[in-house]
This record gives structure tokens, C-alpha cells and sequence, in this order.
């Protein structure tokens, strides 16, 4: 109990931190283009670090094998199989700051099936606590370190095997917060410079601070990313730096969870005061973040990667039981700027797996005549709601 508590308390605490550090990233209010880079807390001279990034490969037969780039690669060490389906998770700013959700989804990816799971780290950078606009400009190291990645395997195994691009297994990148963007741009990379198209990105509630911008630009996710582009909106900013994620559609079908926020299993925390205490609101330019943060908003940041990992949980229930998942993320089309009437409407329309689609990992299996999705979820585990069944009743 005790450790909770203490880690809830670490939390918020580097939420504080995470928070002040943006007010140094908006003294330049100015939208600076620097190197073709387009976002608000740009700073003329300010670009980005390089370091070590780490790349840890799993499959059902080994786990956590440690890539780096300076390193000769081994397929069978790795037991990387390109035939094999290739999910790549990168995690965002203080990507362990709501436990390591991205180990949870690598063990549920390889519980679903056996497949190359690759989870990015890039700590070193992500921890400095006071330096959120850094991390936000190495999010574009980290995609070329992704690129590269990619560009050494490909090159192994047209060497080593003969296999080529068209040859290897379904490829999909997943990033949260900031490693939304970060799997897109590496998908953008991979596409224009290396004409490796990647199946799928999913975007999970891209971070806004600092991405907050109009139209597209080239280090933030976009329809153009992948084959397929979908993205999972939990805590968005209705207005400029009010919460964590973008509330823009980003990609091929944006998914907003109860309307993309406040998720109703995170609840708000109490201890607020003690922050007003410390520094008044007042005094920072991304001010509405501390209230966002301590009612619940570090968790509705996250819930977009919980709700993912149901979908993978209901799916591998489903196809081990060989039997129907127990419920669906059901995608019913929505209007961005609905009122509450509207929503609830939405909410109460009949739906079907023939006629709607669903969020989550079976996404991709869907057509998607409209961009912008509503789905509604319970409070508490599996999240997903039951769906409505057709009724069998016949009129007399």
C-alpha cells in the first residue's frame, strides 16, 4: 500500500516538474521553422540530442535481447522471423511515470500471437524531468534511429536470406504521448527514403504540447504515415495546452474514448493544494495543465494504451477459446464539437458488427467512411461494452 502511495506521489511530482519545464518552452510564443520543423515551443538554435537509443526484441521464444545500432545484428539470436508479424512500441515523455504499459502490451501481443515484439527505450533523454521541449525535438532522432533500424534489417536479410521487402510480415508501429508522433515520422522516413511502406501506425492520444499546430507537419503523425493510420484520443485539449493529448484527427479513423475524455475509471486526485502552495498558477504559460494533471488527466493519458491492450486481451480470448471475445470497442461515426445531446445520441444508436466498425487491435480489418469515431466505455476492466444483438422477436 505503502509503495502505491509512493509511487503516486513520484508521479505527481514529476508531473509538477513535467509541467514547469513547459513554461521554459513557452517563453518563445513565436511558431519557429526551423529545419522544415513547425511546432510552438521550437527554439531557433534548439534541435536535437543524440544518444544511444536501446531496442529490446521478443518473441514467444526469447525476450528483451538488447539492440543497439552499433552492433552487428544476429537473427537468431534475436530470433527476429521478418515473415512473422513485427509490432514496434515506443513509449512517450516519462514513458514509465503510469507503471510500463508497453511491456504489458508486448506480453499480451505475444500471448495473442507468436510474433516480433521490439519496444524502443529512449530514457536517457526522457527522464530529464525539466526539459519536455528536448525530448519533443529528439523525437525526431529517435524516428531516424527507427529508420535506421529498419534499413540494417532489411539489409541483413537480403543478404543473408534473399528476403525482400515485399516478403516480410504484417508491420505495425504503436506509440504513445510523444511516441505517437515518433512512430510517425519513422514511418514517413521509411517511406520517402527507403520505399519501405509500414503497414500500420497507431497513434495513442498524441501528445499536444508542442504539436499544437495547423495542418500537418513533419514530425507530427498524420494520415500519410502508413497504409493505415489510426489513433486513440483519451485526455484531449479542447483548448491550447489544457491537457496532454491533441483533440485534432490525425489519421485514417480517430477513435475518441467518451468523447476523448475525462475517462470514467480515473479518478481525480485531492492533494492539489499542496501544489498551489509551491507556485502560483498564474506563473505558468501551460497553467490549465496542473488542474488537467491532478483530476485524473496522467490517467486518461494512459487510458488510450489500457483500452489498446483490452482489445489485444478480448481478441487472444476470442481466438484461444475459439469462441466470440466478450465485448468490442464498437466505433459508432461522430462529429468532433457535438454537443452532450448529440453525443448521448450517439451513444444509444444501435450498432452492429455489420454496420460498425471497432477500435483497437482488429482496427485495421474495417472500412471507414467517415473519420472521426465515438466509442463508449464502463469504469472499470474489460472496459468494452457488450454489443447489441439483433432481435430475434418477429412481429405478429
Amino acid at each position: 500500500m505503502m509503495g502505491a502511495w509512493r509511487r503516486s506521489w513520484l508521479s505527481v511530482a514529476a508531473l509538477f516538474l513535467f509541467c514547469g519545464s513547459l513554461h521554459l518552452a513557452s517563453a518563445n510564443k513565436e511558431i519557429d521553422q526551423y529545419l522544415g520543423r513547425k511546432l510552438n515551443c521550437w527554439k531557433p538554435e534548439l534541435t536535437y540530442d543524440t544518444f544511444k537509443v536501446k531496442f529490446f526484441f521478443s518473441s514467444r521464444k526469447k525476450s528483451d535481447q538488447l539492440y543497439t545500432l552499433d552492433n552487428e545484428f544476429d537473427s537468431q539470436h534475436y530470433d527476429f522471423k521478418p515473415h512473422r508479424r513485427t509490432a514496434v512500441l515506443v513509449h512517450g515523455f516519462l514513458g514509465k511515470i503510469y507503471g510500463d504499459p508497453m511491456r504489458a502490451l508486448k506480453r499480451h501481443l505475444l500471448a495473442w500471437q507468436n510474433m516480433n515484439v521490439i519496444i524502443v527505450r529512449w530514457e536517457e533523454v526522457c527522464t530529464n524531468l525539466f526539459c519536455y521541449e528536448r525530448a519533443a525535438a529528439d523525437t525526431e532522432f529517435v524516428a531516424k534511429q527507427i529508420r535506421l533500424l529498419f534499413k540494417s534489417l532489411d539489409q541483413h536479410f537480403v543478404q543473408k536470406s534473399r528476403i525482400l521487402q515485399e516478403n516480410w510480415g504484417h508491420v505495425h508501429l504503436i506509440g504513445h504521448s510523444l511516441g505517437a508522433h515518433t512512430v510517425g515520422h519513422a514511418a514517413k522516413l521509411l517511406k520517402h527514403e527507403d520505399g519501405f511502406e509500414i503497414d500500420r501506425v497507431t497513434g495513442l492520444d498524441p501528445a499536444e504540447p508542442c504539436f499544437e499546430t495547423i495542418g500537418k507537419a513533419p514530425l507530427r503523425l498524420s494520415n500519410d504515415s502508413a497504409r493505415f493510420v489510426d489513433v486513440i484520443h483519451t485526455a484531449v485539449a479542447r483548448s491550447k495546452n489544457s491537457a496532454f493529448g491533441l483533440l485534432e484527427p490525425l489519421g485514417h479513423a480517430d477513435f475518441y474514448v467518451n468523447g476523448g475524455g475525462p475517462q470514467p475509471d480515473c479518478n481525480k486526485l485531492t492533494i492539489f493544494k499542496v501544489f498551489r502552495k509551491q507556485r502560483t498558477m498564474t506563473d505558468l504559460s501551460y497553467h490549465k495543465l496542473f488542474p488537467f494533471a491532478l483530476n485524473g488527466g496522467i490517467c486518461d493519458h494512459f487510458h488510450s494504451v489500457i483500452v489498446f491492450i483490452e482489445s489485444v486481451k478480448q481478441v487472444a480470448y476470442s481466438e484461444a477459446k475459439q469462441e466470440a471475445a466478450q465485448c468490442r470497442f464498437t466505433a459508432r461515426p461522430w462529429q468532433l464539437g457535438s454537443t452532450a445531446e448529440q453525443q448521448t445520441e450517439a451513444k444509444e444508436d444501435s450498432c452492429y458488427a455489420s454496420s460498425c466498425p471497432e477500435m483497437g487491435i482488429n482496427a485495421d480489418q474495417y472500412e471507414f467512411p467517415e473519420r472521426t469515431y465515438l466509442v463508449s466505455t464502463t469504469g472499470k476492466e474489460p472496459f468494452c461494452i457488450v454489443p447489441a444483438q439483433p432481435s430475434n422477436s418477429t412481429a405478429s
